[in-house]
């Protein structure tokens, strides 16, 4: 399919398909309602440690990688979910505008997430959604109960298998200052840093509204040229040892999923990554 067709079909989706199903839910446009922004304040390292010596560290959650699309992945936790589960997934976001170039026809990640959901209307409709963009770099958007109502190939899902899942949209430092060295390519600290703090910013959003099971990615690894094997360790240090994973209440996450799309070089790293873990 030609980028001209995608985005006719996004206007489309846009324009029609989405105000028709907002008509007959309820519960989607509630979850439009009440998006909103989450800016991070990092803790202090003596915050962290007062947290650890207060809170004994409670179990880490379960954590694999797998080849799917980020929806799939939250369908999978779906299927068997019992009502205590509250799942919620990365939507890898543009800082700068809604849905990426979703409306042009693009076809990454976030823009598959908007053409298969009620994700779109959220980022553009909710009552704040004037101050989304630019998004600041700790900030996150948080948007309930989106709609999900196509499949992985863009077809319409049967009424009866709609459903719903949290999203959390954050965007990765777009092309960061690389180090050439004896690893690879590194970040430069600063970015590191930055970095370490929008995941950390991330998990804590998770935390605050009471996720149990979070469907993250190769967050930044393509067009915006993260290099995998430091967003996988970044990952890996904050869901393991950080402040994100320090205390029982920072720790209710009971699974994490790296949902990785193509079969290539980010899903061996993560896979290399998080062996083990």
């Amino acid at each position: 399919m030609s980028r001209n067709v995608r985005a006719q079909q996004a206007k489309n989706t846009v324009n029609n398909v989405i105000p028709q199903l907002l008509k007959t839910n309820p519960r989607a446009r509630a979850g439009i309602e009440n998006t909103g922004m989450i800016n991070y304040s990092p803790v202090s390292e003596n915050e962290t440690e007062q947290r650890r010596v207060s809170s004994p560290i409670a179990n880490l959650p379960k954590i694999s990688v797998v080849q799917a699309d980020t929806l799939k992945a939250a369908q999978a936790f779906l299927q068997n979910s019992p009502p205590n589960y509250r799942i919620a997934v990365l939507n890898m976001a543009s800082p700068f505008q809604p849905g990426g170039f979703f409306i042009d026809g693009a076809l990454a990640q976030e823009e598959a997430l908007c053409s298969r959901s009620t994700l779109y209307a959220a980022l553009t409709q909710a009552p704040t959604a004037s101050t989304f963009y630019p998004t600041p770099p700790l900030s996150t958007i948080y948007s309930p109960d989106v709609l999900v109502f196509r499949d992985e190939n863009g077809q319409d899902l049967a009424e009866s298998d709609f459903f719903y899942t949290n999203v959390i949209s954050a965007a990765a430092i777009c092309q960061p200052q690389l180090v050439h060295g004896l690893q690879g390519l590194t970040y430069s600290e600063e970015d590191r840093k930055e970095m370490t703090l929008k995941v950390e910013g991330i998990l804590e959003v998770a935390r605050k509204k009471g996720i149990t099971h979070l469907v993250l990615g190769a967050w930044g690894c393509g067009m915006y040229g993260n290099p995998p094997e430091e967003v996988a360790g970044i990952f890996k240090a904050v869901l393991l040892e950080s402040k994100g994973a320090s205390t029982k209440e920072e720790c209710q996450l009971a699974e994490v999923v790296f949902a990785i799309f193509d079969k290539g070089e980010n899903l061996r790293i993560f896979e290399t990554a998080f062996r083990g873990a």
